[in-house]
């Protein structure tokens, strides 16, 4: 039987959030599931879905702030500050961006201050 990576990943969704007392039951099962049906090949993809339906859950997003350099402490507050509580924000160093930062939110939405993208705008023109 073929199984959808999303189905897989709302019904763990579904048995987590039901029955969180059971968590580490629950967590091996999925894991001896994911083995026993060869989806191995899937799992990174099965778990960012489940990170994204439990986020969606509680009301979060998931953010990736990435920059060229690290960030400070206080520019990562100041950052921070214009999310809600329940994001995940997750930090990434892409020396191509040269200067400034990339942030996308769940996967879709991207607000590009990079240098790289204002150079690469500049010479399509």
């Amino acid at each position: 039987m073929k199984y959808r990576r999303i189905a897989v990943a709302r019904a763990f969704v579904e048995a987590i959030t039901e029955h969180p007392a059971k968590a580490d039951h629950l967590i091996k099962n999925f894991v001896k599931f994911l083995y026993e049906k060869r989806l191995w090949k899937d799992a990174v993809k099965i778990i960012a879905d489940i990170e994204r339906l439990l986020l969606k859950k509680r009301g979060g997003r998931k953010i990736l702030v990435e920059t060229a350099a690290p960030l400070g402490e206080k520019a990562r507050r100041d950052l921070e500050a214009g999310f809600n509580n329940t994001d995940v924000v997750y930090y990434a160093i892409e020396p191509r961006h040269m200067a400034g930062v990339r942030i996308t939110v769940d996967d879709g939405l991207v607000i590009d201050g990079t240098l790289n993208a204002k150079l690469k705008k500049m010479f399509r023109r």
